[in-house]
């Protein structure tokens, strides 16, 4: 009897043990949900399409490493930092949106993480930062607007991004910043302030089929490639800088800056078209290729200090200080570019021509 009544003192007690260990292995999930009429105690129920949740901060944590936050209809869903990777996605016609009052809007910070970004909405209400891509393998970030941000719409800061159909906008400029590798693709840059897109030390990135506008603000450049002790490595194809003060500026005070502007207009711009800079230890080279350079209120094609450029089978039309300005001597054309319309006169300074390879 004494040992028939032990069996079943410890019987419960070991279902219990099993319970709870089935429990523990299913304490996340990999797809879950928020909507507008999502509970934050529906974590509970990891968040499951029946029972979402409200706020991303709530159903990431429930998340499986891998798995996919998906937004069921049109609400704001508040900041979030992740640390593990994951996909946060609002299908197209569904806003989802991220209202920042202070710090930052989206926070990526883990040791290799892939997180992708897609179909958001990020508006800053004061806040100092849209998306900081602080630590992590890869980031994406697709079909988002990212607008309002005192200091940038997108930070990064270490791993690969790339960023497509995306528009930035009001103040929130695009840093990356050193040895990080970007693409930004069929993005949109507008009203940002300062500078538009600036790449720093040992940055490797191309920006393709996109446009920067109306960055007007301080010196107002709208791509700034600026390095000071590693050599970054740029390339614009098919991009559209207008209206900005000045068009594409690589600067170096040490390392090097490699600029390669192909099939792209400059156009428009208050000051310089393109800029090409350095102080005596610094080295920045850019390559303008089958571009159009016009219109814009300085010259076309600027070298100052021990900066150099080439031009290649470029139109360079109606600037206002001269289409190439080369006082340095810095300036290498190839016999196949068009320059004319220019004031006060085409060309100033010392340009040398290049034969055909």
């Amino acid at each position: 009897m004494r040992r028939l009544y032990m069996s079943l003192m410890f019987a419960p007690i070991f279902v219990g043990a099993v319970i709870g260990f089935a429990s523990s292995a299913h304490a996340a999930a990999q797809r879950t949900f928020v909507a507008s009429y999502g509970l934050t105690t529906n974590t509970a129920f990891n968040c499951s399409i029946a029972k979402p949740c409200r706020q991303f901060s709530e159903a990431i944590g429930v998340t499986n490493s891998g798995g996919e936050i998906i937004v069921l209809d049109s609400a704001g869903y508040g900041p979030v930092t992740i640390t593990k990777s994951v996909t946060i996605t609002a299908p197209a016609g569904i806003y989802a949106g991220i209202s920042v009052f202070s710090g930052t809007g989206v926070t990526v910070d883990g040791t290799g993480i892939d997180v992708t970004l897609e179909g958001l909405t990020i508006t800053g209400q004061g806040g100092a930062d849209g998306i900081d891509f602080l630590h992590g393998a890869t980031l994406r970030i697709e079909r988002c607007r990212i607008s309002r941000f005192t200091n940038a719409g997108i930070i990064q800061e270490s791993g690969k991004m790339l960023v497509t159909n995306t528009a930035i906008s009001g103040g929130a400029s695009v840093g990356i910043a050193t040895f990080a590798n970007a693409v930004i693709e069929h993005a949109v840059v507008t009203d940002v302030g300062s500078t538009g897109i600036l790449v720093g030390d040992g940055g490797k990135v191309a920006i393709r089929n996109s446009s920067v506008s109306g960055v007007s603000g301080g010196i107002g450049r709208g791509i700034y490639v600026n390095t000071a002790f590693a050599a970054a490595a740029v390339t614009l194809d098919a991009v559209s800088v207008v209206g900005c003060a000045v068009g594409v500026n690589a600067f170096s005070s040490g390392g090097a800056s490699v600029v390669d502007v192909v099939r792209s207009r400059i156009s428009g711009n208050i000051l310089d078209g393109v800029v090409s800079e350095t102080v005596p230890s610094g080295s920045a080279l850019i390559h303008v290729t089958d571009s159009l350079i016009s219109n814009n209120g300085g010259a076309g094609l600027l070298t100052q200090g021990a900066g150099q450029m080439t031009a290649s089978g470029s139109t360079v039309v109606g600037n206002k200080q001269y289409g190439f300005n080369s006082s340095n001597g810095g300036m290498f054309t190839m016999q196949n570019n068009q320059v004319r319309d220019n004031s006060p006169s085409n060309v100033n300074g010392t340009v040398h021509p290049l034969g055909f390879n």
